[in-house]
């Protein structure tokens, strides 16, 4: 029999176990990276259920609102100066306005529900909060999970430039045969009797130096793409955040108009309120000031939750949720 044991294999081993680590490593950063982009989802998905709270709380203010010109118009009925169908008007308004509510409460659920698959929890119960809008945000520092990919990546060239060299080098065993024959290794005995041999033996691949340029040129090609794919990235990641910059900035700007808008919209309504009362417009008209408020804070929550996703865009941009 023969046993053989390596004493020296050019680094051999070690560089294999290199080799496994930055693939493991790989394949880590790619899982971080394809959880990232689930981010984005799950964001969206947030902000509509958020999106959808904001209209039912304005639904339940206006209606509120109508409860209370109700009572108003019920008061002049008795007195004789409001007229029964100006009661029917505020009550099919409530309707509507219910029935909006019931149709945001059946989306709200879809929302709940889809966000509870996308993060394996059960949201029925939840409470959804505004997140913070923390401004100014540092532009300068990016910490996406595709960098510390490509920094994987990088090393893994690394790496597999080090097992070209390991492959250069020659490999040193150690043997040993023994065994019984007959003869034996004397010739001259012609006894069975026990043998052994030890030896090294040094083993060569001089096919690595044929094919070792030719690697390099591929490990090269392959270190150079990895690098343009990175630069790239961060071109059009700085391009992203340029635009979310103005995207916020925009919206800001929108919310001091909505913010106008509305005040001017309730001063109309309540000096229609007492137009209504002073006989001098119709509940029609009123109604129509109502409906007016109604849609201006409609819209400044739907811009507040466009300012609330462009800040989280930009947070998902750079890395920094």
């Amino acid at each position: 029999g023969e046993v053989s044991q390596t004493i020296w294999d050019g680094g051999a081993t070690a560089s294999k176990k290199r080799i496994l680590s930055a693939e493991a490593d790989i394949q880590s950063r790619q899982l971080e990276v394809s959880l990232y982009s689930i981010r984005q989802r799950v964001e969206n998905i947030f902000l509509g259920i958020l999106l959808i709270d904001k209209q039912i709380a304005q639904n339940e203010i206006v209606i509120k609102s109508l409860y209370r010109n109700r009572e108003n118009v019920q008061a002049g009925i008795e007195h004789g100066v409001s007229y029964k169908s100006d009661l029917s008007v505020i009550d099919v308004n409530i309707l509507n306005y219910k029935q909006t509510i019931s149709a945001l409460q059946s989306d709200r659920k879809a929302y709940v529900t889809m966000l509870g698959k996308l993060t394996g929890e059960d949201l029925s119960q939840a409470r959804f909060a505004e997140p913070p809008m923390n401004l100014p945000i540092d532009t300068t520092t990016l910490s996406r999970p595709e960098l510390q990919l490509y920094k994987a990546q990088l090393q893994q060239v690394q790496v597999q430039r080090q097992d070209l060299q390991s492959n250069l080098y020659p490999k040193l065993n150690l043997s040993l045969q023994g065994g019984i024959g007959r003869p034996g290794l004397n010739m001259l005995k012609n006894e069975f009797e026990p043998y052994y041999t030890v030896g090294v033996k040094l083993q060569w691949n001089l096919g690595a130096l044929y094919s070792r340029k030719n690697d390099l040129r591929k490990i090269a090609i392959q270190k150079e793409q990895i690098e343009r794919e990175q630069e790239t990235f961060l071109f059009n990641t700085m391009l992203d955040v340029t635009d979310q910059l103005n995207e916020i900035h925009k919206a800001e700007n929108v919310l001091e108009q909505d913010r106008e808008i509305i005040r001017l919209r309730e001063d109309i309504r309540q000096a229609g309120e007492e137009q209504y009362k002073q006989g001098v417009i119709m509940m029609t008209d009123l109604m129509d000031m109502i409906d007016d408020e109604f849609n201006a804070k409609v819209t400044e929550s739907l811009h507040q939750v466009q300012l609330i996703m462009a800040i989280c865009n930009l947070k998902n941009t750079l890395g920094q949720n």
